[in-house]
C-alpha cells in the first residue's frame, strides 16, 4: 500500500513531501483512511498529502460488488466523512459499504490542515468536491486525453463556483497537474532511454486500466514514443521541450501549483 512506502521513505528523508497518488476511498472504510493518514502525518511531521478518487478500474470495483455509480457516490460520502473526522468530529454514518458509530480519530492531525486533493480526469465531479470542501485538485487527465486538457480552465471555474457557494476558499497553489516526462541532454538520448519501460506503461492503460478517458495508442515501442510526443501526452526530450509543455498547460489552465511527473 502507499502508506507503507511513504512510511519507509519518510524515515530516510527530512524535507520532501509525500502523496498517496490517488487512494480509491470508495473501496475503503473512511475511518481507517483518515486514521492511517493522521498516523503518517505525525510520522512525517506534516509532510504527507492525501489524494482521493472513486477508483477507475472496473475489475477492482466488480470484485467487491460495486459499479461505477456506486463508487462515485461513495467518493462523495466517504470524503465528507474523512473531512469531518480530520476536523475532530465524532461521526455517525451509514454508507453502502460501512456503518460508523460514534467514530472518531485516535489522534488529531499533526498539520493544521492535512492536505487533501481530489482527482479529476474529464468530468467535473472532482472539481465540484474540491470546491465544496475547500480542497486541492489533482488533474490526472491534464495531458493524457484531449478532453482532460480542454477541461482544465472549466474545472477550476467549477471548483471556484462551488467554493463560493459553500463559503470555502480554494488555492491555485494546491492544484496539481499530472503529465509524463523523461528528460535527457538530447531528444535522441531521451527516446533511447525510454525504450526500456515505456511498453509496460502503455500496456497498463491499454489492457489493465482500459478506461476510455485515458486511451493511448501504439503497437510498437517506436509508435508508443511517437504517440507521447505527437499527442502532447508528455515530453520525451529536453528541458527546453519540457518548459514549452508546461507553459502550454499554464496558458490553458490560467495557472496551477505544481506538476506531478
Amino acid at each position: 500500500s502507499p502508506e507503507i512506502f511513504i512510511a519507509a521513505a519518510a524515515e530516510r528523508t527530512r524535507n520532501i513531501r509525500f502523496g498517496t497518488g490517488v487512494t480509491s476511498i470508495a473501496y475503503h472504510n473512511p475511518l481507517w483512511v483518515a486514521d492511517r493518514m493522521v498516523q503518517l502525518d505525525h510520522m512525517t511531521r506534516g509532510r504527507v498529502m492525501l489524494g482521493v478518487g472513486p477508483g477507475s478500474l472496473p475489475t477492482d470495483s466488480a470484485m467487491i460488488g460495486l459499479n461505477p455509480t456506486d463508487t462515485r457516490e461513495l467518493l462523495s460520502e466517504n470524503l465528507e466523512i474523512i473531512v469531518r473526522l480530520l476536523r475532530g468530529e465524532t461521526v455517525n454514518a451509514q454508507t453502502k459499504t460501512h456503518k460508523l458509530i460514534d467514530a472518531k480519530l485516535q489522534l488529531r492531525p499533526y498539520s493544521e490542515a492535512l492536505e487533501i486533493a481530489v482527482a479529476a480526469v474529464a468530468s467535473p465531479t472532482g472539481p465540484r468536491l474540491a470546491g465544496t470542501y475547500g480542497l486541492g485538485l489533482l488533474s490526472i487527465g491534464a495531458t493524457l486525453n484531449a478532453d482532460g486538457f480542454d477541461a482544465l480552465a472549466h474545472h477550476w471555474s467549477v471548483a471556484n463556483e462551488r467554493a463560493e457557494h459553500f463559503g470555502q476558499t480554494i488555492d491555485r497553489s494546491k492544484w496539481r497537474l499530472v503529465s509524463m516526462f523523461h528528460l535527457a541532454e538530447t531528444e535522441e538520448k531521451a527516446r533511447e532511454e525510454v525504450r526500456y519501460g515505456i511498453e509496460f506503461w502503455f500496456k497498463y492503460f491499454q489492457e489493465v486500466a482500459a478506461f476510455p478517458q485515458m486511451a493511448v495508442s501504439g503497437d510498437t515501442i517506436e509508435q508508443m514514443i511517437n504517440f507521447v510526443t505527437e499527442a502532447k501526452v508528455g515530453v520525451i526530450g529536453t528541458a527546453a521541450q519540457a518548459r514549452a509543455h508546461i507553459q502550454r498547460l499554464v496558458d490553458q489552465s490560467g495557472g496551477f501549483g505544481s506538476m506531478l511527473m
